[in-house]
């Protein structure tokens, strides 16, 4: 069994600090909280799997916006973890798209079909919950009134003051919160303004069929395990995931455009390039609380799927997938899975390279890893 790692442990692994791309799941619990999700059906909590009774919505039906990349291109980011004959499949998503990402949708049909059951990182409807308002009201606001401007340093302040002198209604929005959820809610903003929308998503086209098709859904986690990975981080992670979201904001793509198209492509290389992955550098709590210790959790529940001996397919975000040296193809190998890509051999990942902490190739590998934070976003955990 994989053991947690602590966070200092973790730091001293070969890891990258690049500025996660926050869960689909949040930000839509955020415009749910805002009041912007009256249609938002309810589901149970939980982790076992259901089946809906009540008609399903309306299946997505998209059609590219451009040509190019074509869909047929889309080689699928699936990896295949097999145990004792079981097989299940791992699909790394992003969790908002456009109609280019849904144009290559229909590649992941064919794993779809050989589940037995879909895993989603939630259940749908699941941050529709009174609880989950609860808890953003009582760890995403600062208390007795204060305001984020007493939370963050006076050069931070300047800074959100500055880049939202445009939009002072998102500007008061964010006065009382705190830092995680004033980057989220930013985050939530930059990603609508470049014309991204969880409808576009694979996870939410899978959904839609699977609920037509009255195919059952569970999910690996609740939604305070999402919120508390990014509630917990200390201050000072908090206020730098807070500063990268500034700076994706003030960008009119929100920075996505490079991750987009190497997922677009299924370019391994490419989008492990935007993420800074293998580059020996510091991990905020953030980050480690989003990708590595969630993998490690995650791990826990796949051995449960495997061992009840039906077929499954796990849409989760693509960050998961790619990242190293916790990505969770490479947790699956040392828990005796065989774990391949579709379309590879089944050979085992070899390790990351370990960089001696203070060598010129330690910081010649940092800077890289600085400059793909800077590229990448937040929207595939």
């Amino acid at each position: 069994m994989v053991d947690f790692l602590s966070r200092k442990a973790y730091k001293r692994r070969v890891v990258t600090f690049s500025i996660p791309w926050l869960c689909r799941a949040v930000t839509v619990a955020i415009l749910a909280l805002a009041g912007r999700a009256a249609d938002a059906r309810e589901f149970a909590e939980g982790d076992e799997a259901m089946r809906l009774s009540e008609p399903p919505p309306a299946q997505l039906i998209v059609q590219p916006a451009r040509p190019e990349p074509a869909a047929t291109a889309h080689r699928p980011w699936v990896w295949e973890a097999e145990k004792k004959g079981v097989k299940i499949y791992l699909a790394g998503c992003l969790h908002l798209g456009s109609a280019l990402e849904a144009a290559c949708f229909p590649a992941y049909l064919p794993y779809y079909e050989r589940g037995r059951a879909l895993y989603l990182e939630v259940m749908p409807g699941a941050f529709e919950g009174r609880d989950v308002g609860q808890l953003v009201y009582r760890r995403g606001y600062v208390p007795s009134r204060g305001a984020l401007a007493s939370r963050i340093t006076p050069e931070a302040w300047r800074e959100v003051r500055q880049t939202l002198e445009g939009d002072q209604a998102l500007l008061k929005r964010i006065s009382r919160m705190q830092h995680w959820l004033a980057a989220l809610t930013v985050s939530q903003q930059g990603y609508r303004r470049a014309g991204l929308d969880p409808q576009f998503a694979l996870d939410q086209y899978l959904t839609g069929r699977a609920l037509a098709e009255r195919k059952p859904i569970g999910s690996l986690e609740k939604p305070k395990d999402q919120l508390l990975a990014m509630a917990d981080a200390d201050r000072e992670d908090q206020e730098r995931t807070l500063m990268a979201s500034l700076a994706n904001y003030r960008q009119p793509d929100f920075d996505t455009t490079a991750v987009r198209r190497a997922w677009r492509l299924g370019d391994l290389a490419q989008l492990q390039s935007c993420f800074g992955v293998d580059a020996a550098t510091r991990a905020g709590d953030t980050h480690f609380n989003l990708l590595a210790r969630r993998n490690l959790q995650w791990v826990r529940k796949i051995n449960g799927l495997a061992a009840s001996g039906r077929s499954t397919l796990l849409v989760i975000g693509v960050e998961h997938l790619v990242t190293r040296p916790d990505g969770l193809p490479e947790l699956l190998q040392r828990e005796g899975f065989r774990v391949r890509r579709v379309g590879e051999s089944a050979e085992p990942t070899p390790p990351p390279t370990m960089i001696a902490a203070g060598s010129l190739a330690a910081k010649t590998e940092a800077k890289a890893a600085e400059a793909g934070a800077e590229r990448a976003g937040t929207l595939t955990k």
